[in-house]
């Protein structure tokens, strides 16, 4: 009776954290697309746009390492339920602000960071917290179905934002922000968080225990080369699929924005097969598999080089520009399968295995890392295409990755990582 009703409590712990984090991702994501619409609307301006989203990005970077210690040194469920009320709060009273006093862009500014502030909070206590929600061997399930989840709301998420700012305005999007993170923080409460306590550090000072993180990952091989991998990865993917695709197929074969728009939803597709692949894989085989994938990616990328070719060698028609984005979605359907399978075992073994005392702060130095590494690959990358050296920013990336695929692979069968634990 006891093991029905603990099996009961998981599935129910499950379907409340993914239905609570979609429909708060859900308002992020028709926030993020509209502030966008919003911004460009207001001042015509692509530099006052590209500094807001700094702004945005900002807080990951710098306050996330001591985020995460205070996500290890208090009660996640209870900071996750307020990071998620705060949000609510705040897109209510900017809300209340642009609709009754003034939709000055300076407070809009102030406002977009303060709800990034504590979504870096929400995020990481989220991350830290998967296995306190579900047991172990469900979490890599759990992540693949964030991974699905987030890949669902970069399709609908623009979409249903572009139909809500162009019927209601700026204001109702906030609305339903602050509705969205409102019922993300009913669920919330209605989890049941299981707390197992490990690890050689118990009590800690911020200043101790934002030094401690950095001798744990380095201690701990495995999650440094986690780390490393990660933010190797989002530095090259995330500018490919977000600067170098846009770049190559609207500026240089001339493609349509319904073309640009099918090459861009097949990485969404690739990722929520990718997703669903790996919650039927065992985690441990998923991990020992990682230099393979990464081979795998690598080898996708150099393939970006035959649609490349067929617009340099052939005249721009009709003809050529559908070749062109039917190979590009073929590839990118790949790609964001292969980048999934990689991305699920490594925040899964991160989640299972890294000590439940200092896991905020890991995932915290993960953060920063990432963040750091996704705008400057956007500023590099962004350089690079400038100057239309399109094939030699494609070799330099299969480079990237082929060779830290090189070394996983040795590292891996050097210390025999990732060995069932």
């Amino acid at each position: 009776m006891n093991e029905m009703k603990q099996i009961q409590n998981v599935k129910r712990n499950l379907l409340l954290l993914f239905c609570g984090r979609f429909v708060s991702d859900f308002g992020t994501a028709l926030f993020k697309f509209s502030l966008s619409l919003y911004v460009l609307d207001v001042t015509g301006s692509a530099a006052l746009y590209s500094l807001i989203l700094t702004l945005t990005i900002l807080p990951g970077i710098f306050i996330s390492i001591l985020a995460g210690t205070l996500i290890d040194k208090y009660d996640k469920k209870k900071i996750i339920f307020i990071a998620d009320l705060l949000s609510s709060v705040s897109a209510g009273i900017l809300f209340i602000f642009i609709e009754c006093i003034s939709d000055n862009l300076f407070v809009f500014g102030l406002g977009v960071v303060l709800v990034s502030f504590i979504q870096t909070f929400l995020n990481l206590g989220i991350n830290s917290g998967v296995a306190n929600m579900v047991p172990a061997d469900m979490v890599p399930k759990a992540n693949a179905y964030f991974q699905a989840m987030g890949a669902i709301l970069t399709i609908l998420g623009p979409v249903i934002g572009a139909v809500c700012y162009g019927a209601f305005g700026i204001k109702m999007v906030l609305l339903i922000d602050a509705v969205t993170y409102g019922i993300g923080a009913a669920t919330t409460l209605l989890i049941e968080f299981m707390y197992n306590k490990s690890g050689e550090e118990t009590e800690f000072n911020i200043k101790e225990g934002v030094k401690y993180i950095f001798s744990y990952v380095k201690k701990y091989s495995a999650v440094k080369m986690l780390m490393i991998m990660l933010f190797a990865l989002t530095f090259v993917y995330y500018p490919l699929t977000n600067v170098a695709l846009q770049n190559i197929m609207r500026l240089n074969v001339k493609a349509t924005e319904f073309q640009l728009s099918y090459a861009v939803a097949a990485v969404g597709v690739g990722v929520i097969i990718g997703a669903l692949a790996s919650s039927m894989q065992k985690l441990e085989k998923a991990l020992s598999q990682l230099p393979r994938k990464l081979f795998a990616l690598s080898f996708l990328v150099l393939l970006w080089s035959i649609p490349i070719l067929i617009y340099l060698r052939n005249a721009l028609s009709s003809q050529r520009n559908t070749i062109i984005t039917v190979v590009f979605i073929i590839i990118l359907v790949c790609m964001g399968f292969v980048y999934t399978r990689i991305v699920i075992p490594a925040y899964s073994y991160m989640q299972m295995y890294v000590d439940e005392n200092v896991r905020g702060r890991v995932f915290g130095l993960a953060t920063s890392a990432l963040n750091i590494a996704a705008p400057l690959g956007l500023v590099i990358y962004g350089f690079l295409l400038e100057l239309n050296i399109e094939l030699i920013v494609i070799a330099l990336s299969a480079f990237i990755l082929f060779v830290f695929a090189i070394k996983m692979f040795a590292r891996i069968r050097e210390q025999g990582l990732f060995k069932e634990q």
